[in-house]
Formats: C-alpha cells, sequence, structure tokens
C-alpha cells in the first residue's frame, strides 16, 4: 500500500487547519490484510490543527459498513459514526497512546492507515444479529432461511435413532 495515501504531514504546515479526506472501502481492507471480506463505504476527515508550538489531530470517521446476520444472513448497514482527537508529540518512538501521537524528530509525515484500519476492526460487532437490536427499526430476521435452518438440523427422534444404533454395535461387542 502506498504510505503516503493514508499520511499527513507535520512539517511545513502554516498556522491553522489543513484538511485531508481518506476512503476506506473494501480495497483499503484488503491490503491492510483482513481476513474478512469488509464491505465498506467510510470516509475519514483528518484535521491538523497548527498552534505554533504544537499540533492536534482530529479524525472524523463517517460511513457504513455492510454486513450480513449471522443468524439468517439477511443483509443491513451499520452507520459508523466517531471522533477522535489527538495532540501530536515529539519523542523518541513512534506510538499512538491515549490521545498523544508520539513521533520521532525528523519524521515529516505521519502515516495513519494502522490506526485507521484498526479503529474501523473495531466497529465491527463479532455477534451481527441485526434482529435483537431495539435501535434498528427495518431490520428482521429472515422467516424462511430460519426455516430452512430447523429442518436441516437434528431432531430428538433422530439423536435417539443415533443413540439406538450404537448401543445395539456395543452389545456385539461383548
Amino acid at each position: 500500500m502506498d504510505a503516503l495515501l493514508f499520511s499527513v504531514p507535520l512539517t511545513g504546515l502554516s498556522e491553522g487547519i489543513h484538511k485531508y479526506e481518506f476512503a476506506c472501502g473494501p480495497a483499503f481492507f484488503k491490503e491492510m490484510g483482513s481476513t474478512d471480506d469488509v464491505i465498506a463505504d467510510l470516509k475519514v476527515d483528518a484535521h491538523i490543527i497548527n498552534q505554533s508550538s504544537r499540533l492536534q489531530l482530529k479524525l472524523v470517521y463517517n460511513g457504513i459498513l455492510h454486513m450480513q446476520c449471522d443468524r439468517c444472513l439477511i443483509a443491513y448497514t451499520k452507520p459508523v459514526v466517531l471522533t477522535e482527537s489527538f495532540w501530536i508529540s515529539i519523542a523518541d518512538i513512534l506510538s499512538i497512546e491515549d490521545q498523544i501521537i508520539l513521533v520521532p524528530a525528523g519524521h515529516d509525515r505521519l502515516n495513519l492507515s494502522q490506526h485507521l484500519y484498526e479503529t474501523l476492526m473495531l466497529q465491527i460487532p463479532l455477534r451481527k444479529v441485526p434482529c435483537d437490536d431495539e435501535t434498528l427499526t427495518k431490520a428482521y430476521c429472515d422467516k424462511n432461511v430460519l426455516q430452512s435452518l430447523q429442518g436441516v438440523s437434528n431432531t430428538d427422534s433422530e439423536h435417539t435413532k443415533d443413540l439406538e444404533y450404537w448401543n445395539t454395535l456395543k452389545k456385539l461387542k461383548h
């Protein structure tokens, strides 16, 4: 991935607000090594505020994650609206701690790709069942799929037949 594509300059900025925009779609997640097929339409606005002796970085995430229900495979969307704010400080190593980004002296750009990726991946729920979410009014499990799945699962009578079969085999063994 092109390191400059998701980076912001740290040097040569005049005082004031400098705006940058990043698009994080399926190609971004694939390039970052995601094993899941993340379908997203996300935009991240980065604002660098240069105030004479210090830099502030504001990240505003806005967009939609497209997902499927784990229970019935119905497609649904999850809106992503998130804001983060950081102070940028010069240090010995590059790291992000709480609301402070430590940048080694001499670095003229800050690559945000890994931070953007991790933040957006944390927006994907582990359990994707929108039918249980009270805030979503249009998402309901597909009853046809759920009925089909119930027909596939083992019933108690099938389990009992399996046990009888194995018990008969055990008797033959003795």
